[in-house]
């Protein structure tokens, strides 16, 4: 298949995100988490990318360290700063290869630093479950 017919992080990306503003206390940013099975949640500041938290190192911080002043303070100081991120117009399998690389499991996309969507391990099962299932039905 030739580079250029290749899917771009538009056609799979997530658009629908969960975020929380910078100042939203850490336990009220894990309590949701926890209610709806999020990995991750990505924080913004002013409509622009902030970072990202991860749900585990979140959880295991508040747990492993619990005092109230910690579940008391905004995410934003929780946050990973500067995560990698992508564009919607990079090729899907560039993106794929940018988070096996580093070991993430969701990718943020941004257009210059205004959050559009994010590209998760979740999402991309679902695109290989279909794949797989349209090979099958041909045949293949």
């Amino acid at each position: 298949m030739p580079a250029e017919s290749l899917p771009r992080v538009a056609d799979l990306m997530a658009t629908d995100i969960i975020t929380a503003p910078e100042a939203t206390l850490a336990f009220e940013v894990a309590r949701r988490m926890e209610r709806e099975k999020l990995r991750h949640v990505l924080v913004e500041k002013e409509g622009e990318l902030l970072g990202i938290v991860d749900r585990s190192a979140l959880l295991r911080h508040l747990v492993a360290h619990y005092r109230q002043q910690d579940a008391d303070r905004p995410i934003a100081d929780f946050v990973l700063r500067n995560p990698i991120t992508t564009t919607p117009t990079a090729r899907a399998d560039e993106a794929i290869r940018l988070m096996r690389q580093h070991r993430i499991g969701s990718l943020p996309v941004v257009e210059g630093a205004r959050l559009v969507g994010l590209l998760s391990e979740r999402l991309l099962l679902v695109v290989a479950e279909t794949l797989l299932s349209e090979m099958a039905a041909k045949g293949r």
